[in-house]
């Protein structure tokens, strides 16, 4: 399911860190990744926007504007091929999170991996330009990899293992589920640990005990005593699946609350887990789940690389 992806970089530091966190993903099937670059006019002297315009171009890698560019793209495309995975430099002009969503769709990608900080392409990135676009429009898979700075101002992005021990968000809705396939694939190669969690969202609860008629009481069932039987029934399956897909471990945790605090506060508690799995658009306790709310705020903030599955692949 993921043999081929594209990795956005910038050829900061951030974006170095960023490769090396990449190489990981030769453990789930990746076999070859397009290196994508992308110039935008207000980073090159010369105002780019009246030779390119704004629609993506992509660029020969013997244009003057890339003479210094490509040793450094080269030496990362290096990284890239001696962990064992296949990569092709892409260089294109155009507005960035366009222009990665247009190199994606022609290269026709499983995924796209990119940062949430940097420099350059991603200079104004604090999820709330580049990878927020990006993740607004696109219709690929995004592996998002938040870039921290560290104590003598050097970019460090927390991958350790990245797929040791992950973290599946689910509502048990149709883009849920579209987020399980892809974790049952990566479970099938990488034979990690997996914990599910399901939060029940205050709002719920509330239209509960007003008697909402479209929610259904079984849904509540025995909610001062555990958990709901319709939920358990629901945690227990995905689980029995992800064991038969060769998880070692397979736990799950039903909390309630406001979601993306919960959620949050869980990943922050929990220092064993290396990956988030999760849809950008839900029902239930992510009613808010389009990029703006849940997905965002995860991706935003969580301490951990973030897998997002959009709703239309």
């Amino acid at each position: 399911m993921l043999k081929k992806v594209l990795i956005s970089s910038d050829l900061s530091d951030a974006s170095n860190a960023l490769l090396a966190c990449s190489v990981d993903l030769k453990n789930i099937g990746v076999e070859e990744a397009i290196l994508s670059h992308i110039l935008h006019y207000d980073t090159i002297p010369g105002r780019m926007e009246q030779a390119f315009g704004k629609e993506t171009t992509v660029m020969d890698k013997s244009h003057e504007l890339l003479k210094d560019l490509m040793p450094l793209l080269e030496k990362q495309q290096t990284i890239l091929e001696e962990a064992g995975i296949k990569a092709t430099i892409e260089v294109a002009h155009g507005i960035p999170a366009r222009a990665i969503n247009d190199l994606a769709e022609k290269h026709e990608v499983s995924a796209i991996v990119t940062g949430s900080h940097g420099k350059g392409l991603l200079k104004r990135v604090a999820m709330g330009s580049v990878s927020s676009q990006l993740l607004g429009l696109t219709r690929k898979p995004v592996f998002l990899f938040r870039t921290n700075i560290g104590k003598n101002a050097e970019a460090i992005i927390p991958c350790r293992n990245l797929f040791n021990h992950i973290l599946y968000l689910t509502d048990f809705s149709e883009i849920a589920q579209k987020s399980l396939d892809y974790l049952e694939q990566i479970v099938k190669y990488s034979k990690c640990s997996v914990t599910i969690l399901h939060i029940q969202d205050f709002i719920e609860a509330n239209a509960y005990l007003y008697r909402a008629p479209d929610v259904n009481p079984r849904y509540f069932e025995k909610i001062e005593n555990g958990i709901p039987e319709e939920i358990y029934s629901n945690l227990e399956a995905i689980k029995e699946r992800l064991i038969a897909a060769g998880s070692p471990m397979v736990d799950f945790e039903y909390k309630k609350g406001s979601a993306k605090y919960v959620a949050l506060d869980y990943i922050e508690e929990q220092d064993t887990l290396t990956l988030v799995v999760m849809g950008s658009q839900g029902k239930g306790f992510v009613k808010e789940l389009f990029i703006g709310s849940l997905s965002l705020e995860i991706s935003r903030n969580s301490p951990i690389p973030v897998l997002l599955i959009p709703a239309k692949i």
